[in-house]
């Protein structure tokens, strides 16, 4: 039997997807706030971390009770600019035959990063996102090791594709990997191997809108 996949304390969160401008802008300077400021991986840019993939994808914010955002996410599909991790990684001939989709910005607060359930919300959020899309591959690219949530990401079958390397957009030593889910071998492996994470991120969840 699966025990424990997750453990966190029990707190009222709300994962939204958000596309108006108010909204945005507050989760864009959410981002700045983690990543500049906190843990000082970018350069100050103005107050706000938001890029040109930003315009075509589905961001997602999470709220704390108090209408606080907590955590983000976005899901990027695969079109005319590419995936941003691109920038890094070239994909090349793994693009071939596959409806690809990268999850980026994902970032959930120091004070519920570990012991709530806004990691794992947005994970599922962006999963299902990607489910509903019809994309038969999720990318991601993370620092292994530190505050980097690539034990989340190797719990949901993520793999490696590719070795290490390094940013130099980012101020972090650690290496940076890319990931990989495959969507449909999860659906076959995951039910059986890890019952308790399938019907978690496959369930019904009014905890999430997706817009």
């Amino acid at each position: 039997m699966e025990t424990g996949f997750f453990q966190w304390r029990t707190q009222l969160i709300r994962i939204i997807r958000v596309t108006d401008c108010t909204a945005l802008g507050a989760l864009y300077k959410f981002r700045h706030r983690i990543y500049v400021a906190e843990l000082g991986w970018l350069s100050d840019i103005g107050g706000v971390l938001v890029d040109q993939f930003d315009e075509s994808a589905a961001n997602y914010a999470a709220y704390n009770d108090g209408g606080e955002i907590i955590g983000s996410i976005r899901v990027n599909y695969d079109g005319s600019l590419g995936l941003p991790l691109e920038r890094r990684f070239p994909l090349n001939v793994y693009r071939y035959g596959k409806h690809l989709a990268e999850v980026s910005r994902f970032a959930v607060s120091s004070d519920y990063r570990g012991s709530s359930r806004a990691g794992a919300l947005l994970m599922k959020a962006a999963y299902q996102r990607c489910v509903a899309s019809g994309i038969s591959h999720m990318l991601a690219d993370t620092y292994i090791g530190g505050d980097a949530p690539s034990q989340l990401y190797e719990k949901m079958g993520f793999e490696r594709i590719g070795g290490p390397y390094s940013d130099p957009e980012y101020n972090c030593e650690l290496p940076v990997f890319t990931l990989a889910l495959d969507i449909n071998k999860a659906h076959t492996v995951l039910p059986v191997e890890r019952p308790g994470l399938w019907r978690f991120f496959t369930s019904i969840d009014p905890d999430i809108d997706h817009g």
